[in-house]
């Protein structure tokens, strides 16, 4: 079998319908998003094969949680990822998450969260295969979270250097 030829960006020009075609009903279970094709708050990463567009990831462009301590440590909730089945197995998915976890460094972001439903064993097996560690559980789903800004050296944000005591 051929490889696949899949380039991976942010999108710019894809519309609503386009994402439907591909992630069908997923779009739906992130608030807001298809309201008034509500698409400007959101980071949208695709990945294409020629044009057809066979994967994606949906995250906030912006933590929107009032919480201090969250907005001192920027973070990025993913909503999406999603491989149209005929693709899927073919590393699409580690690309997309890959290069998105590349943008949010560049953005200076420290943490990315993803909320899936507890009996979504692939995927919290998926993201786990790639350092996200289960933050909490909650009614029937799980948040995971990956600390970005460990990858530079700050462990739990402790920017307090001890040698001034």
């Amino acid at each position: 079998m051929k490889d696949l030829e899949i380039s991976i960006g942010l999108s710019a020009n894809l519309s609503l319908i386009d994402l439907r075609l591909c992630a069908k009903e997923f779009i739906d279970f992130i608030d807001g998003f298809s309201d008034n094709n509500n698409t400007e708050n959101y980071i949208i990463l695709t990945a294409l094969q020629d044009e057809l567009l066979v994967g994606m990831i949906i995250a906030d462009k912006k933590s929107n949680n009032d919480d201090p301590i969250i907005n001192f440590l920027p973070t990025t909730s993913l909503k999406l990822l999603f491989v149209a089945p005929k693709f899927r197995n073919k590393k699409i998915g580690y690309l997309l998450l890959n290069k998105f976890i590349k943008l949010q460094k560049e953005e200076g972001i420290a943490k990315i969260q993803i909320k899936l439903p507890q009996h979504y064993i692939k995927g919290i097996k998926f993201f786990q295969k790639y350092n996200f560690h289960e933050k909490e559980k909650f009614r029937n789903n799980i948040i995971l979270e990956r600390n970005i800004w460990i990858d530079f050296g700050i462990r739990d944000a402790d920017i307090i250097d001890n040698s001034f005591y």
